[in-house]
C-alpha cells in the first residue's frame, strides 16, 4: 500500500511540474501588432522612425529588446526599453535609406521569440519653396573638424556616396581644406568634372589635390595616369589630378606625409573603394618647411561646392556622408562645427545620425530642418 501511495505521489508531482511549465510557456508571448511609421513635425531638427506594438499586461515581460539593421538578415540589438512602453522613436536614422526592425519580450533573463522583420524608409519632408534656377556658384555646407592635437601628419576619411548627382552640375566635395606647415593653404577631394590642360579638357569624374603660394611645378609629383596644373586664377597655385570614376558606394581617402627633402615635406593623397584592394593616387605635393609649425593644422573643413551650374540651371540633388575620421591612424575628432552657406541654405541639410558621422544633403526639394550646430564626436 505504501508503494502505491508513493507512486501516486510521484505521478502527481510530475504532472504538476509539467503543467506549471506549460502554463509559464503559454504565458510568454511574441509582441503583437508591431508596426513602423515615420513623420516629420515642425520644429523637429531630425529624421525619425516610430516603432509601436500592443502593450502586454498578461505575460508581464521585464523589458523589450529592439533589433535594428540595414538589411533583413543582419539585425543587431539596438536598445532595450521598459516593458511598460508600447512605442519607441528612433532618431538615429538618415533619409533615403531603408531600416529593418524586429522586437522581442524578455522574461527575467529569458528572451522569447522575436517578431517578424519589418522595414521602412524615414519620411523626408519636402521643401515647398520654389528652387532658384542658375544660383550663384558657391559652397553649400561645411563641417569644421577640431582635434585635440594641434597638428598631425595624416588624416583619413571614410565616406559614402549615397546617390549620384541628379544632373550635370559641377560639384566638388572637399575632405579637408586647411593649412600645412603653418601658412600654406591646401585642399583635396572629388569632382564631377576634372579639367585637363590638353584637349579634351573635360576628363569626367576625378580627384584634385591643390596648394597655394606657388606656381613652381617642381613642387609636385604626378601619379601614374595623372596630370598637373599651375595657374593663377585663384591666386598662385599648383595642383595634381587624376581620373577616378567614383559612384554610389563607400570609400576611404587619406592625406599623408610620405617623404622629406631639403626644401620641405611631401604629402600625397590616395583613395580606394572599401570593397577593393587597389588604391588610386592623386599625386604628391611639396610644402616648404616652417620654423613656426609643421604638419596639417587642426580645424580644417569638409565642404561641398557647386562650382558650375547644370545645363538647365536646376540645383543638383546629391547625398554624401562622412562616416569616420581618423588622424595619425588612431585619433578621432574632438568636435565638429557645421555651417551653411546662405546662398543655398534653404535647399540643403547637414546633420548627424549618431554624432560620429556627417551627412550632406542638397537638392531642389531638400528642406533644411537641422540648424548649424557644434557636437562632440562620439568615439563609442
Amino acid at each position: 500500500m505504501k508503494r502505491v501511495l508513493l507512486l501516486l505521489f510521484f505521478i502527481i508531482i510530475n504532472c504538476t511540474k509539467e503543467t506549471s511549465e506549460d502554463i509559464i510557456e503559454n504565458l510568454r508571448n511574441v509582441p503583437s501588432n508591431f508596426n513602423l511609421d515615420s513623420n516629420y513635425l515642425f520644429p523637429q531638427t531630425y529624421y525619425s522612425i516610430d516603432l509601436s506594438w500592443d502593450k502586454d499586461s498578461i505575460s508581464k515581460p521585464n523589458r523589450i529588446n529592439i533589433y535594428k539593421g540595414e538589411n533583413n538578415q543582419n539585425l543587431n540589438l539596438f536598445n532595450s526599453v521598459s516593458a511598460t512602453a508600447n512605442r519607441y522613436t528612433d532618431t538615429l536614422v538618415s533619409v533615403r535609406k531603408e531600416y529593418f526592425y524586429q522586437i522581442s519580450y524578455v522574461y527575467d533573463d529569458y528572451e522569447y521569440d522575436k517578431t517578424e522583420v519589418i522595414s521602412i524608409e524615414p519620411f523626408e519632408p519636402k521643401n515647398d519653396l520654389e528652387a532658384p534656377l542658375y544660383p550663384t556658384p558657391s559652397g553649400i555646407h561645411y563641417a569644421w573638424q577640431k582635434f585635440n592635437q594641434n597638428s598631425f601628419e595624416s588624416i583619413r576619411h571614410k565616406f559614402t556616396i549615397h546617390e549620384e548627382p541628379s544632373n550635370d552640375a559641377g560639384l566638388y566635395y572637399q575632405f579637408y581644406q586647411g593649412f600645412i606647415n603653418d601658412t600654406i593653404g591646401f585642399y583635396y577631394g572629388i569632382q564631377t568634372t576634372v579639367n585637363h590642360p590638353e584637349p579634351p579638357h573635360s576628363r569626367g569624374k576625378g580627384l584634385i589635390f591643390s596648394r597655394w603660394k606657388t606656381r613652381d611645378t617642381t613642387n609636385y609629383s604626378i601619379a601614374n595616369g595623372g596630370w598637373g596644373k599651375s595657374a593663377g586664377y585663384e591666386g598662385d597655385f599648383i595642383s595634381v589630378r587624376n581620373s577616378f570614376d567614383w559612384g554610389v558606394g563607400t570609400y576611404e581617402i587619406e592625406l599623408k606625409k610620405d617623404s622629406v627633402d631639403s626644401v620641405g615635406d611631401w604629402y600625397s593623397v590616395k583613395i580606394k573603394n572599401i570593397l577593393e584592394i587597389e588604391e588610386t593616387h592623386f599625386g604628391s605635393i611639396r610644402f616648404e618647411t616652417s620654423s613656426l609649425s609643421s604638419g596639417i593644422k587642426s580645424g580644417g573643413a569638409i565642404w561641398s561646392e557647386l562650382y558650375l551650374n547644370s545645363s538647365d540651371g536646376s540645383i543638383p540633388d546629391w547625398h554624401v556622408s562622412v562616416d569616420d575620421i581618423l588622424i595619425e591612424g588612431e585619433y578621432k575628432p574632438n568636435k565638429i562645427e557645421t555651417v551653411y552657406n546662405k546662398n543655398l541654405e534653404d535647399f540643403s541639410n547637414i546633420y548627424t545620425t549618431n554624432k560620429k558621422n556627417i551627412h550632406f544633403l542638397v537638392g531642389p526639394e531638400v528642406k533644411k530642418i537641422t540648424p548649424e550646430q557644434t557636437f562632440i564626436w562620439n568615439e563609442d
